[in-house]
């Protein structure tokens, strides 16, 4: 999965977690045992959806001045 967007007007709707648990019983099956995302911190709602599907924060590289970014990873 390169990228996951959801439209404004049907958030809220659990949709981009059913996109993330599809995409990691996909991984699963396929004999992957731990899955890295990039997320920017600043965007709160996809940070909660990930920890919701099991992700936790690995890397904080938001003390940077331009690039806020977190790197989670699920085991």
């Amino acid at each position: 999965v390169l990228q996951v967007f959801v439209e404004p007007e049907e958030r809220g709707q659990g949709l981009g977690e059913i996109v993330m648990q599809a995409a990691l019983i996909s991984a699963l099956e396929r004999g992957r045992k731990v899955a890295h995302l990039l997320v920017c911190d600043r965007n709160e709602r996809a940070v909660n959806l990930y920890k919701r599907t099991g992700f936790t924060k690995d890397f904080d590289n938001s003390k940077e001045d331009t690039v806020h970014n977190v790197i989670m990873g699920e085991q």
